[in-house]
């Protein structure tokens, strides 16, 4: 049975953030109207960051930033929004620490947003529905509910989010997965995070690894990762999980990251080979189901010219494409790559491209509601060297 177990916390920062308004305008009063829809963005440069940009060839050009992108700063969170031509990411670009950043002309120019952010999140990624933006931190008791209106608001919860998504049908109810002294719980929410339900229990796995895949179209469709199994699936919240499928060719199958896809039905995971012996090779692939995560099979494998990020992979499912999903590697290595991945489930086609990872390797990514030609971009560059 369902228990109420938490009321959040509450308090209002700030309304400087006219999301809903496409104008930065100020504090005294509204900006001005911006177009009716969105638009393909034209200018040569990206003024206001130094991590933001975009491209409309698939990363092969990416347009020029004011400011020079630094070392060991990270910009991870970035979405687009309903309202036409805003954007929003959370970052630090090397000039004033974590800020959330707008932008109002369809990622050409860039300005912060004078919200207080907690000085815990070192990081913090965005996830959105409609006009409704949440910030979060996996490691932090806390969100942010930033409104279509432009309110801010801090939410304190009794739980670190160890994975968040909001409902793209209803932008107060979220879903989370956190770790309790009881294991992990999926909870529920439908007040924008101020109270929480448990929704469901991770299934029977003594290698389940506290890491869970969510949907943000159906809540109750979630895959689990097991560090020995691959993946579990649930369709009914976490009340029956069955195991997944396709990974014989693995010896240990270990499940690492994933994503599932605007149609429910394609799901993609990164598959590692974790055996016992550390000492042994660990190769990695990319997944593929077509019914939901319950049967997959192997689309890539890990090459010399095709490496994948052993520690978590992020996917970025297209937002109006179900078959594509776009994904990336960061080599911090001096001299090496950054690479933007594309894969098309329908043609079974992969699509790379790489540049310099002094450039900034991709570490968000947001898509135009209209022109699906232009993808956004969040960039950081590490460099151990320079610390």
């Amino acid at each position: 049975m369902a228990h109420n177990i938490l009321h959040g916390r509450v308090i209002v920062w700030s309304s400087l953030l006219s999301l809903a308004a496409c104008g930065g305008g100020s504090a005294g009063g509204p900006a001005a109207p911006g177009p009716a829809t969105w638009v393909t963005p034209a200018c040569t440069q990206v003024l206001g960051t130094a991590a933001l940009t975009f491209t409309t060839d698939f990363g092969r050009t990416r347009k020029p930033t004011q400011f020079a992108l630094p070392a060991n700063h990270y910009t991870i969170g970035l979405v687009s929004l309903a309202t036409p031509n805003v954007l929003l990411a959370l970052g630090d670009d090397g000039r004033s620490g974590l800020q959330l950043q707008r932008s109002r002309d369809a990622g050409c120019s860039w300005s912060r947003v004078n919200t207080p952010i907690d000085p815990s999140f070192w990081y913090g990624e965005l996830v959105a529905s409609g006009d409704t933006v949440y910030a979060w931190n996996p490691d932090v008791p806390v969100i942010y509910h930033i409104a279509g209106d432009g309110t801010v608001t801090r939410v304190a919860l009794g739980f670190a989010p160890k994975a968040l998504v909001v409902d793209r049908g209803d932008p107060n109810h979220l879903r989370a997965a956190t770790l309790t002294a009881a294991g992990m719980q999926l909870m529920d929410s439908r007040d924008r995070g101020q109270s929480w339900v448990n929704a469901g229990s991770p299934p029977n796995d003594p290698y389940f690894q506290f890491n869970v895949v969510l949907s943000s179209t159906n809540l109750d469709h979630a895959l689990a990762l097991s560090a020995r199994g691959g993946a579990w699936v649930t369709l009914d919240g976490g009340s029956q999980w069955q195991r997944s499928v396709g990974f014989d060719d693995v010896p240990f199958p270990n499940g690492r990251s994933g994503a599932i896809g605007v149609d429910e039905q394609t799901v993609w995971l990164l598959i590692q080979d974790s055996p016992p012996v550390t000492t042994t090779p660990r190769a990695a692939g990319v997944y593929v189901s077509h019914d939901g995560g319950f049967n997959f099979v192997r689309v890539a494998s890990e090459s010399a010219v095709m490496p994948l990020n052993h520690g978590g992979t992020t996917f970025w499912p297209a937002a109006s494409d179900p078959n594509a999903v776009y994904f990336s590697y960061d080599d911090i290595s001096p001299g090496a790559p950054s690479y933007l991945y594309r894969y098309d489930a329908a043609a079974a086609a992969f699509s790379s491209t790489s540049w310099p990872s002094r450039e900034g390797g991709v570490y968000g990514l947001a898509f135009h509601p209209t022109n699906s030609g232009v993808l956004y971009l969040a960039l950081s560059f590490t460099c151990p060297s320079c610390l």
